[in-house]
């Protein structure tokens, strides 16, 4: 009986893969009848039914795989190998930053300035000048020199003052009517003010001021607001500092008039605001950073009475939000970067005497093992993303696998021991082609190839069906079986044709086809899905009416990881009796190959290549 329940007239027990001894007879056969190379007779092969042989001897091999039968006992041998104990934590952080808002200038920006000096007359004058306001930069780099004209006591008679630049250029003059009293404020013409105490002026008395028209105004972080002459903080003009308060995230920060720049910053530190705060005397600016890292905590700055905010040029300045940290898992991270690895060092580790290169800050997990695999320990190293573990096999099945750390730490922080590691000569029990056997995840590769070999299951390329490679798990060949099917599939729904006749039962076979599928998923629609990768779609049969693209690949393998998960699949795609979505595909075509076969070979060439 064939898989399906037919009369197998070979009956070839060879894995299910009777059809290769079945076309090579034949071939042999027309080869001779003819006296033509095989390769001339294959060209005679109708592609309908060469496509409906590929998927009916592709899914009778994939049954063939996955149903349980007769108990066997296999010889193996299991190279060397390390892998680690417990899977691995390859998680890191990206470090969170905080919000911080800093001065969108230097506190005081202005590139003119002027002496802030105390000025003395040079005569018996009395008054003492305050200098302020904010120097234009009219006269450039200058000294100026105010000279009494009309001498008398401020508020009791008329005072006139002339100023007059370095080359004796008379530029500003300064007049106090009687009325003016003491410390009545006189604004000059490049901006700057002056105001006088108590006293009498004489006439013909001097002082000088220095002026300054591209200087960088070096702020005092540490004088007081209040302060004049030697002890002005040098603030923008025009921005002065009195006696109020401010808040700063809700919380009020208080400030005197003989308070400094850096006294307000550490009321902000004390402060439960949750703000660092600091003055960059080389920026001459002034930063807030927020206490908690992340893009989430903000620093609000309202209702400032002080003026402070606005002196040190805060008033305007916008957040610069902070970012989250972010956690990733990656065997491709610099090991200094992951948790796992903090106890690694740099140096090197041995693998069968081959010394291996390790430096935390530029190597991965992956360059480690790539570099182990690339070098003469004759070593496979590898990670699975799936079980989080590394794996070291000796590629020579009867070689030890001897492993040294040194000083790195690498092999214990991936959970191997040091230590020199035996090849392995069992006997298992295994189900010949049981979903156990094959499908179980303790099933290693070594394993599942000593399955493949003892019972013979090399797939032939004759029907398009992949070379079994030497190092091919069952997964993997299922997958190769899938995408015959699908590959043969798709090309049924090209639209080719070489005759007339054959195009109109090329038509009916696709229509057969199509109408398996969707009575199995019972739907009139035209795309269809499993949860397990397998997929249709016969809207645009152009692109392939199969999907099985390698990421639906890689779920339908990934769902034969376990025997329960396995036996899943195994009844979606072959159910009982005819109940499968294999079967009903296999059934439609059984019924149209006969006819195929039959019209394709009118001189009797090809012998019923069905089974």
């Amino acid at each position: 009986m064939d898989l399906f329940g037919g009369i197998n007239p070979y009956g070839s027990n060879r894995f299910g893969f009777g059809y290769i001894d079945t076309i090579q007879k034949q071939r042999s056969v027309t080869a001779s009848f003819k006296g033509l190379p095989v390769s001339n007779h294959r060209d005679q092969m109708d592609d309908t039914t060469r496509n409906v042989l590929r998927m009916r001897k592709a899914m009778e091999a994939v049954r063939q795989l996955m149903p349980a039968s007769e108990s066997a006992q296999i010889e193996v041998e299991i190279t060397a190998s390390a892998t680690s104990a417990a899977s691995l934590d390859l998680s890191s952080s990206g470090t969170a930053t905080p919000t911080t808002l800093e001065s969108t200038e230097e506190v005081n920006a202005s590139t003119a300035a002027y002496s802030t000096d105390t000025t003395e007359w040079t005569g018996a004058s009395t008054p003492q000048p305050t200098i302020g306001g904010e120097y234009d930069g009219s006269s450039g780099t200058d000294t100026l020199t105010f000279e009494v004209k009309k001498g008398g006591t401020l508020g009791g008679n008329l005072i006139l003052i002339n100023v007059y630049d370095s080359s004796n250029n008379q530029i500003d003059s300064v007049s106090f009517k009687k009325a003016d009293g003491v410390d009545t404020p006189f604004t000059l013409s490049n901006g700057l003010t002056v105001t006088f105490g108590e006293g009498d002026f004489v006439k013909n008395d001097t002082f000088t001021l220095e002026v300054y028209d591209n200087v960088d105004n070096a702020v005092d972080p540490d004088n007081p607001f209040n302060g004049t002459g030697a002890d002005d903080p040098n603030l923008q003009p025009g921005l002065d500092v009195t006696s109020g308060s401010f808040e700063i995230n809700g919380t009020t920060i208080d400030v005197a008039a003989d308070d400094t720049i850096n006294s307000v910053l550490d009321k902000i530190n004390q402060s439960a605001a949750g703000v660092t705060a600091s003055y960059d005397a080389a920026s001459e600016t002034v930063l807030l950073t927020q206490n908690t890292p992340g893009s989430t905590p903000d620093i609000v700055l309202a209702n400032d009475t002080s003026g402070f905010v606005a002196a040190v040029k805060l008033d305007s300045a916008v957040a610069a939000p902070g970012e989250d940290g972010t956690v990733t898992e990656d065997s491709a991270t610099p090991l200094a970067e992951v948790d796992a690895f903090s106890t690694v060092q740099n140096g090197s580790i041995s693998v069968n005497g081959v010394s291996i290169d390790i430096d935390v800050n530029t190597d991965s997990l992956n360059d480690i093992l790539d570099s182990i695999t690339a070098s003469a320990a004759d070593v496979t190293a590898s990670y699975d993303s799936n079980t989080k573990r590394v794996t070291l096999s000796s590629n020579d099945a009867e070689s030890q696998l001897i492993l040294d750390s040194g000083t790195t730490n690498f092999l214990p922080a991936v959970e191997i021991s040091d230590g020199t590691y035996e090849p392995v000569n069992e006997t298992i029990d295994v189900q010949t082609g049981g979903v156990d056997a094959v499908k179980s995840s303790d099933l290693t590769s070594e394993y599942a190839e000593a399955y493949i070999t003892e019972l013979e299951a090399t797939i032939g390329k004759d029907e398009g069906v992949a070379e079994t490679p030497d190092t091919l798990t069952d997964a993997k060949m299922l997958g190769d079986l899938v995408n015959v099917i699908a590959d043969a599939m798709n090309a049924l729904f090209d639209g080719s044709a070489s005759t007339s006749s054959q195009g109109t039962e090329t038509e009916a076979l696709q229509n057969d086809v199509r109408s398996a599928v969707a009575s199995w998923f019972d739907s009139e629609g035209s795309q269809f899905n499993t949860d397990f990768g397998i997929g249709f779609d016969f809207e645009k049969t152009e692109e392939g009416v199969f999907k099985f693209s390698p990421a639906d690949r890689s779920r339908f393998e990934n769902a034969l990881a376990s025997p329960q998960s396995a036996a899943a699949v195994y009844q979606a795609l072959f159910g009982t009796e005819s109940g499968g979505l294999f079967n009903q595909l296999h059934s439609s075509l059984t019924a149209a190959a006969t006819g195929s076969e039959s019209n394709a070979n009118p001189t009797g060439l090809f012998v019923n290549l069905s089974i």
